[in-house]
């Protein structure tokens, strides 16, 4: 067995790794920590005895890109949805991926991984236009589901990629917690043998690179600004550009409240989201701030690299900000059920009273709370 999994090893690290000194292990609860290599903490780099205990089924492990390059590229289908999968292989064929060169596993709990591998490392930031590309087709196909969410691209140098062929320890059924690569022309059937990856074939470096560089243009990059402004006060881009339209759930943010971070990158976004969210739970901004402030030091250091001195600093920007701008939190529904009853109720009354009690009825559908109670500007 040890024999035949060195070949396995060898293909997973031509494949995949050009970063060994961080990378994750899921523990068993299917959370996951992120370990960096070093003498101090004992943590050994990603060597090939730890991929066998991954092959194993001993342990789970994944990796990240380098900072600048990757060998592969993977499009992190967070649902069960052979729609999708089937999608992104079309959209892909369509501009001269062929399928051969498309390899697809099951996530081992709800998704699938669809991966290209180039025959040597190219620029990240080639296959971020790809991603954009495909998503872009991909919300063209179906504008109801935000794609965006549903479909993350990976690898980067910042978030973990789970390797294929081991197990999803968050998945405690044995019979499809395995993440074996699937047969898309097969009902995504599980091809139950690691010597699957020895077969899989990676496409030309330079044949994808001319591939992406003939792609579109599909996303305008923002581009902050240096400038500073007559009043001499810079602008909270991040506040003003994204949270103004955020759209959460409560229970999310109540999670997030909850829990504190879980991965490295996300501090800023979730300090907004907790500022806008605390701003609905009727806080002062002093509250809001000092709430912040508890919340900032109860995080796990390892999810964030700023002092916590310049967290503190920042907090007080994005609560100013947030309350300042009166930044609200979007939370309705994007669909709601009317009933012939309810609508017959309504033409009770005259033209006026019924526009009037018609908006209010379709706004407590979207945004009533657990209690059936809601808020509605008088504008």
């Amino acid at each position: 067995m040890k024999k035949d999994l060195k070949s396995i090893v060898r293909r997973i690290n031509e494949l995949f790794i050009t970063e060994r000194k961080k990378y994750i292990i899921q523990n068993e609860d299917g959370t996951y920590r992120w370990l960096t290599a070093s003498k101090k903490s004992k943590v050994s780099m990603l060597h090939d005895f730890l991929i066998e205990t991954h092959l194993k089924q001993e342990k789970t492990y994944g990796i990240f890109s380098g900072s600048m390059i990757t060998k592969f590229v993977t499009f992190d289908v967070d649902i069960p949805s052979h729609e999708i999968v089937h999608s992104i292989y079309n959209i892909l064929n369509n501009v001269g991926v062929e399928s051969k060169f498309i390899h697809t596993s099951w996530s081992g709990s709800k998704g699938y991984h669809i991966d290209i591998y180039f025959s040597k490392p190219i620029a990240s930031l080639y296959i971020k236009k790809l991603y954009d590309y495909v998503i872009f087709e991909l919300q063209k196909r179906d504008p109801e589901i935000k794609v965006k969410e549903v479909v993350e691209l990976r690898p980067s140098p910042t978030q973990g990629l789970k390797l294929p062929l081991s197990i999803n320890r968050k998945n405690k059924d044995p019979l499809i917690n395995t993440c074996w690569y699937v047969d898309t022309n097969h009902y995504m059937q599980f091809i139950q043998s690691l010597d699957y990856i020895l077969e899989i074939e990676q496409i030309d470096s330079d044949a994808i690179l001319d591939i992406i560089k003939k792609l579109p243009i599909t996303k305008s990059y923002y581009k902050p600004s240096n400038s500073t402004p007559k009043n001499g006060k810079k602008k909270d881009m991040y506040v003003d550009n994204e949270t103004s339209h955020i759209d959460l759930s409560i229970n999310s943010l109540k999670l997030l409240d909850e829990n504190g971070l879980t991965s490295l990158g996300t501090r800023n976004e979730s300090l907004c989201k907790l500022a806008i969210y605390y701003k609905e739970l009727r806080l002062s901004k002093k509250q809001c701030e000092d709430r912040l402030i508890q919340w900032m030091d109860k995080q796990d250091a390892q999810f964030y690299k700023t002092s916590l001195h310049i967290c503190y600093k920042e907090i007080k920007r994005i609560a100013h900000g947030v309350y300042n701008k009166n930044i609200p939190l979007r939370r309705g529904k994007t669909e709601v059920e009317f009933f012939k009853s309810e609508l017959i109720n309504l033409l009770r009354f005259e033209r006026v009273e019924l526009m009037t009690l018609f908006y209010l009825f379709v706004h407590s559908k979207r945004y009533a709370d657990e209690n059936g109670e809601f808020f509605m500007t008088y504008n």
